[in-house]
């Protein structure tokens, strides 16, 4: 078995020798010329310009893009086409937010919230004048008032009820609770209401209002005095209503009956 061989000695000769363990030879003999060896030796400036000939066609194979390369730079042509497109269709067109005025951005902004309190259980009503809106809700004894001015949200307040009309309501009517409001404790309060139809005073509507306290979980919030002593008749009671899934606060001095 043979094998042919690049001469180092005459540029561009070939010769053959046998094959076999070790280095091959890189030099023709007398005995085993090359091709090239009665040929003319090249000058300097024909091997020049073969290299660099070899040089150039090297680099335009590096050069030339791949299957996946072509297929990225024609996504990017498309992409950029598309979006060329888009921009001619809707060019001149005001968005949802250009062209409305203070008192639209505002609306808007309301119309959302309004929406979020009805679906939790608030009677909400609306007033606007100029650039500015008001929302103001109630749900039994809480208050929430909301004001938007040029469709920023500038002012919240959150009240348990409206002292005002409370005054205007009168006194709480009395209950018939199965246990002393001053004296029953978080626990025992808890075990009452839970799962079972309570019935309240609502300060603001001035009328009894009631629901079925869900069975999760019922937080208790505690009230202090100026003096550091607690009130325990004024604890607040935060749960969720049985099938409705709305959150109510209500205060225990306001509680007037549980069960039918």
């Amino acid at each position: 078995m043979s094998k042919r061989i690049s001469c180092r000695t005459h540029h561009g000769g070939v010769f053959t020798v046998t094959a076999k363990r070790g280095r091959p030879p890189v030099r023709c003999t007398e005995e085993n010329p090359c091709t090239a060896s009665g040929a003319r030796k090249p000058t300097r400036e024909e091997v020049s310009a073969k290299v660099l000939a070899a040089n150039e066609k090297a680099r335009k194979r590096q050069a030339k893009p791949t299957k996946k390369d072509l297929a990225a730079e024609r996504a990017l042509l498309e992409a950029k086409d598309n979006a060329s497109r888009t921009e001619q269709k809707v060019k001149g067109a005001p968005t949802p937010q250009e062209g409305m005025n203070g008192r639209q951005l505002s609306l808007q902004q309301a119309q959302k919230a309004k929406a979020q309190l009805v679906e939790q259980g608030w009677e909400v009503k609306g007033e606007a004048k100029g650039d500015t809106v008001t929302v103001t809700g109630h749900r039994g004894e809480e208050l929430i008032c909301l004001t938007w001015r040029e469709g920023v949200l500038v002012s919240q307040e959150y009240s348990l009820w409206s002292v005002d009309k409370a005054s205007r309501n009168g006194m709480v009517p009395p209950h018939s609770l199965p246990f002393d409001p001053e004296w029953v404790s978080d626990r025992e309060l808890a075990a009452h209401i839970v799962g079972n139809k309570i019935t309240w005073w609502n300060r603001i509507s001035g009328k009894e209002e009631h629901g079925t306290c869900g069975k999760d979980t019922v937080a208790i919030e505690h009230r202090f005095d100026g003096a550091g002593h607690e009130i325990p008749s004024e604890r607040l009671i935060k749960f969720n209503m049985d099938g409705t899934g709305n959150m109510r606060l209500v205060q225990l001095g306001q509680l007037l009956k549980i069960g039918k």
